[in-house]
This record gives C-alpha cells, sequence and structure tokens, in this order.
C-alpha cells in the first residue's frame, strides 16, 4: 500500500516500518515474504529514511481493542 500509493501517499518509511513489523510478527514463508519486501523498499530509502522506519517499527505501540495490526 504505502510503498505503491495504493489509496495512500507512497512514503517509503511508512512501507518499511510496516514491513518490519509484520516480519517480525510472522512465522516461516511469510516471515521470508515480508523481509523481502522491506528490503525491496530498503533498496529505494536513503540510510536516514531506513533509520527512521526503524525507530518508527521499534516505537510501534497497538491500539487498544482487537483486530489490530500494524
Amino acid at each position: 500500500m504505502y510503498s505503491n500509493g495504493n489509496g495512500v501517499p507512497q512514503d517509503y518509511v511508512e512501507a518499511h516500518m510496516h514491513y518490519n513489523l509484520a516480519a517480525s510478527r510472522a512465522s516461516g514463508d511469510k516471515q521470508k515474504d515480508y523481509a523481502q519486501l522491506r528490503d525491496y523498499v530498503a533498496a529505494k530509502m536513503t540510510p536516514q529514511q531506513i533509520t527512521e522506519a526503524q525507530r518508527r517499527a521499534r516505537a510501534w505501540k497497538p491500539k487498544s481493542g482487537a483486530g489490530n495490526t500494524p
């Protein structure tokens, strides 16, 4: 979504953060898939953008309520 700008403004930092969170919570092939997507987006980013995306992923907290996903 964020990596392509589908329905939202294109934002590689936000995309990297979400793929990073998804990879950290998935397992098996899904974990590998999310990590590959994260790395694909990272190749288009500056080191500063990657650092910011990693900071956001570490700081991310789920909202209260059921069914929240990154």
